[in-house]
């Protein structure tokens, strides 16, 4: 399901994506079932055509089932990953992401404790391992004028947001959304930041904690 998620609105071939578990058609079939009870939660449909499997959806509830799905970004500790290279995680990813995180605080002055700062993380991680998969022109969410509107207002948090998206475009090298500088606007706004920042913001939080 993680396979599929990452390349969602993709269809993978079922062949390939069963090969590794040498299992037949029922148990697939019934793993289908099984798949498309839990997508049913993020609000995702598990479609079959053609012998191919894609899952569909909004792009919000896409990484918000990679994320509840995959224990271990409910289980990182930071610190733990600049040393444990046994953990499937993309060490460069990693590295860069975890540069990303220092960025930020360095520039807000600021610490962003735990929890919130494993959720940009696993948000920024996701992030990555998504645009490898799924070019940007394929995702539909927009983000509204008024809600760049309201954003671009906080002369804070925003241009952070914007650089740390802009970073992210260099590392990928290619082009990302402007929804991209929303959503992480949204985690720097909903974490609770230690240090000399005091900012408020009456800014509507789509996205979960």
């Amino acid at each position: 399901m993680e396979e599929l998620l990452l390349s969602s609105p993709k269809p993978i071939n079922i062949y390939d994506l069963f090969s590794d578990y040498y299992v037949g058609d029922s148990v697939i079939f019934n793993d289908e079932q099984i798949m498309s009870e839990e997508l049913k939660k993020y609000n995702l449909v598990l479609e079959r055509k053609d012998r191919k499997l894609a899952i569909l959806g909004e792009e919000i509830d896409i990484r918000k089932a990679i994320r509840q799905t995959n224990e271990i970004f409910n289980t990182i500790d930071l610190d733990d990953l600049k040393r444990n290279q046994e953990l499937n995680f993309n060490r460069h990813d990693v590295l860069f992401i975890l540069g990303q995180l220092r960025n930020i605080e360095k520039d807000l002055d600021i610490t962003i404790p735990y929890p919130y700062n494993v959720n940009i993380f696993s948000h920024l991680y996701i992030l990555l391992s998504r645009s490898r998969n799924v070019p940007a022109l394929l995702f539909s969410d927009k983000v509204s004028d008024e809600e760049m509107e309201n954003m671009s207002r906080d002369t804070i948090l925003y241009p952070v947001a914007k650089v740390i998206v802009n970073n992210i475009e260099k590392y990928l090298h290619s082009s990302l959304p402007d929804i991209e500088i929303y959503f992480l606007y949204q985690y720097l706004v909903s974490s609770r930041m230690q240090g000399s920042l005091a900012t408020t913001s009456t800014f509507h939080q789509r996205l979960s904690k």
